[in-house]
């Protein structure tokens, strides 16, 4: 009769850690000062008038003899896209 027998398998030996007692050195803050940059202009969102409101008056005689008189106002502005419109009021 013939017995095998296993062999032993090596025993793992875990260590402790070891507490390092190196320091670290930590460099002390700076202050960070922004370098000077010229102010930009900055960009619109939204029309900016370009002249100042104009205003003109109208009066109109009705057959019956009445008068009416009407006051338009015109704006000029531009987009912020250079394009240019008028915005023409009526009272």
């Amino acid at each position: 009769m013939i017995v095998f027998v296993p062999k032993p398998e090596p025993a793992v030996v875990i260590a402790p850690a070891i507490k390092s007692k190196a320091k670290v050195a930590i460099p002390p803050a700076q202050e960070v000062i922004p370098s000077p940059t010229p102010e930009a202009t900055p960009t619109p969102t939204e029309p900016v008038e370009i002249k100042p409101p104009k205003e003109e008056s109208n009066t109109t005689t009705h057959s019956d003899g009445s008068h009416t008189k009407e006051i338009v106002e015109t704006r000029t502005f531009q987009n912020p896209d250079s394009s240019i419109y008028l915005l023409i009021g009526q009272n």
